[in-house]
C-alpha cells in the first residue's frame, strides 16, 4: 500500500490504468485462411498441397493466403498440378474430371 504523506492525510490512491485502445475485433485466425473445396470425379485422389500429402478428395483444404501448388493423383490417371493463389478470408470450388 502506498505511504501515507507526512501531513497525516490519507494516502492518494494509485493513479488508474489506461486502459489500452481495445485491438479492433479480431476474427478467428481460420479467417484469415482460404477455404479450397475439391472435388474430382471420381473421387479418392491423393491431394498435395506445396508437395505435402493432406488428403483425399474430396477435400476441404484451409490454406494461408499466397500461392500454393495443388497436386492430385489417381492411380491409372493423368496427374493434375496447379498453383492456385488463395486470399484471406475467400472460398474456391474445385471440381475435376480426373483424364485417363
Amino acid at each position: 500500500p502506498p505511504a501515507a504523506p507526512a501531513d497525516g492525510s490519507a494516502p492518494a490512491p494509485p493513479p488508474a490504468a489506461t486502459p489500452a485502445s481495445p485491438a479492433p475485433p479480431r476474427a478467428p485466425a481460420a479467417d484469415d485462411k482460404g477455404l479450397i473445396v475439391l472435388a474430382t470425379t471420381p473421387a479418392g485422389a491423393s491431394v498435395f498441397v506445396n508437395e505435402n500429402f493432406v488428403g483425399m478428395t474430396p477435400a476441404k483444404l484451409r490454406l494461408a493466403p499466397g500461392a500454393h501448388k495443388i497436386r492430385l493423383f489417381l492411380f491409372g490417371y493423368k496427374e493434375w498440378i496447379q498453383e492456385i493463389e488463395v486470399m484471406a478470408g475467400s472460398e474456391v470450388n474445385l471440381s475435376l474430371e480426373m483424364q485417363k
